[in-house]
């Protein structure tokens, strides 16, 4: 029998993607998230990419961009393709 996890929701589910103004407009226009912001410079430059937040009534998506080819995102865009990292 499974251990029950005590799951009460999901914050956000974060995506990693290659061409963020893509996905922002196709979130936005066709599914009608709002977009609330994006990282400070300070962050980005600590761990070397961008992140956009987008929210559709409890559902928040972080769309994740990379400004370093060594950043996470970068390594994980070079193995997989875009997706929920």
């Amino acid at each position: 029998m499974a251990e029950h996890l005590d799951i009460r929701g999901i914050h956000s589910v974060e995506v990693a993607v290659r061409f963020v103004t893509d996905w922002l407009d196709y979130l936005t226009k066709g599914f009608g998230f709002q977009y609330i912001g994006k990282s400070t410079a300070d962050y980005e430059n600590r761990v070397g990419y961008r992140t956009h937040t987008l929210k559709c009534a409890d559902t928040r998506i972080v769309l994740l961009e990379s400004v370093n080819e060594n950043s996470p995102v970068a390594n994980f865009l070079r193995k997989h393709p875009e997706g929920i990292s």
